[in-house]
């Protein structure tokens, strides 16, 4: 597989190196021979331990089985939740008709493992009898959830905490599930980041945003997700108003958050992009579906032929997604193959998108170093004489102007290298319109 978004990159350098017994992964500067950190962004670790896990279990290669089994393992907690409670069961194949499900299956983000622990929460909620014990492990599931992706305690913790205010029991079994759910969060982060409470907001939220994303989510909770909010506020099923409350505040709390993917990658794939932040809600919108036309009489040949029609959207979906995905992993295999025994100077900062190019399943390189170093007269004469020559890699974005404005950064340091060094344009990749990956070589 490739890299389907630079967030990747992050994710599963930290998962290689938690899988090694490591705080994070580094590699030796052949130059200074100091041990230098990756850079990567700090986000919340679970789902790097989730992506450990696979590593251990099936190696590198094969990581993407933990998404696979996510997207099944949470499809049949799911179901069992729906059949026990004889509700419409053919709702289920809603999960497969939302384009960023799709999409992100293919993926190791944060909002896959995130998909499972809803719908293992919606199978405690709806198959197990009240007692204190069934909400210490809500509770527990709720505060677990947000070591993988912090958002996700607002839609279940908010159920768990509606609840209580409605039921006023067991609050030691609500605290105690909760207080024992935060632990993994509360410990990687002290060894990893060397503070227990370590937080990092990537973006921020303001009512101020509301006005740039309602076309998107309306779009997302309208059509990709068919009148998903229609059918959670008409939902009176089971834990009616925890479950409608919070999936509400959950959405609204996306309105105004302030990452919008359309500017960065147009207004369609910005839908996809978007869209993975309501990945979570999924399995309680398909609940609220399979509540509404739980009584309802429907043809066996029309039911079938809405699964074909899945299937067929599905697998449609999914060429898609491995034409993307494929892209970038030949991009990937031809930098290591054709470099790998060369000094690599790349964007280390994460500012550019080259990342997505750079992918460790596909190899790795024998000496690399930031693009920064370049400029540092000390370092450049000791790799030259190390190395005859040694190469730039990097993507130039032309499509975008934000991305553009990035690239432009990173140039004015290799134009600055060009008046020490000679460069020669030894490569260019056309990844897609708009989008070129350079090689450069420099030499004395």
């Amino acid at each position: 597989m490739g890299w389907l978004i630079s967030d990747e990159y992050t994710y599963v350098n930290q998962a290689i190196a938690i899988s090694q017994g490591e705080t994070y992964l580094s590699f030796v500067d052949s130059i200074t021979n100091e041990q230098v950190s990756y850079s990567f962004t700090r986000y919340s670790l679970g789902n790097s331990f989730w992506i450990a896990i696979w590593i251990k279990l099936f190696s590198l290669k094969h990581i993407y089985i933990g998404s696979l089994f996510a997207i099944l393992g949470g499809s049949w907690f799911l179901y069992r939740a729906i059949k026990s409670n004889i509700y419409f069961i053919p709702a289920l194949g809603l999960i497969f008709l939302y384009p960023s499900l799709e999409f992100f299956a293919n993926s190791t983000m944060s909002t896959v493992p995130s998909f499972l622990l809803s719908g293992i929460f919606i199978y405690g909620l709806f198959t197990h009898k009240e007692s204190r014990w069934k909400w210490f492990w809500l509770c527990l599931i709720a505060s677990f959830s947000f070591w993988v992706r912090e958002t996700n305690v607002v839609l279940l913790g908010g159920i768990c905490f509606i609840h209580f205010l409605q039921d006023r029991r067991w609050f030691g079994f609500y605290f105690m599930g909760t207080a024992i759910g935060i632990i993994p969060r509360l410990l990687s982060s002290h060894f990893f980041y060397g503070d227990p409470f370590y937080y990092v907001l990537a973006e921020s939220f303001s009512v101020s945003n509301i006005g740039g994303n309602i076309t998107i989510y309306a779009l997302l909770t309208l059509i990709c997700m068919p009148l998903s909010l229609v059918f959670l506020g008409a939902y009176k099923g089971r834990y009616r108003w925890p479950i409608v409350v919070s999936t509400f505040v959950f959405t609204f709390l996306y309105l105004t958050y302030s990452f919008n993917a359309s500017i960065y990658s147009g207004f369609e794939k910005g839908i996809i992009l978007m869209g993975r932040f309501l990945i979570p809600l999924l399995p309680f919108f398909v609940l609220s579906v399979a509540w509404f036309f739980r009584n309802a009489r429907i043809s066996k040949y029309l039911i079938l032929g809405f699964f074909l029609f899945v299937i067929m959207i599905m697998f449609g979906m999914k060429y898609k997604v491995f034409q993307e995905a494929n892209l970038h992993k030949e991009i990937s295999i031809y930098i290591y193959e054709t470099h790998e025994d060369d000094h690599i100077f790349f964007d280390l900062s994460l500012k550019t998108n080259v990342v997505r190019y750079l992918n460790p399943m596909h190899g790795q390189f024998y000496k690399q170093s930031d693009m920064t170093l370049l400029l540092d007269a000390e370092y450049m004469a000791n790799a030259l004489n190390q190395k005859n020559d040694v190469y730039i890699v990097q993507t130039i974005n032309t499509a975008n102007n934000v991305k553009s404005g990035l690239t432009k950064s990173i140039q004015s340091i290799i134009n600055k290298a060009e008046e020490e060094y000679n460069l020669k344009i030894v490569n260019e990749l056309q990844i897609k319109p708009g989008l070129i990956l350079q090689i450069i070589q420099i030499r004395k």
